[in-house]
């Protein structure tokens, strides 16, 4: 783990944003420990790299070892359709997310 950043906002007070040197950012509920979102898409193997929420928790950013900046996007609205969803229909429902802009 390169680092944990608690989501801003009162609607999701248990989720924290773990970056990783995987090339991997979770976030995960800290109280059931279950990982809502698993985020790829940047090169995180040889930084300390952290991943930042936007002051209104919509975008994630992440500087990447090959020297770009990622960015997603609705990230507050994914995590607060996981984290209500239900087993089975998680089952069901990808966790992951690889869409992202790039500069």
């Amino acid at each position: 783990m390169t680092s944990i950043v608690f989501f801003c906002g009162n609607e999701q007070p248990n989720i924290v944003i773990i970056t990783s040197n995987d090339s991997r950012i979770r976030c995960a509920n800290i109280k059931t420990g279950e990982i809502l979102l698993k985020i790829k898409g940047h090169k995180n193997q040889n930084s300390m790299l952290r991943g930042s929420l936007s002051t209104d928790g919509k975008h994630l950013l992440c500087a990447s070892d090959d020297g770009g900046v990622y960015i997603w996007s609705q990230i507050k609205q994914r995590i607060m359709d996981l984290s209500k969803k239900g087993f089975f229909s998680k089952v069901f429902t990808s966790t992951k997310l690889n869409d992202f802009e790039h500069f």
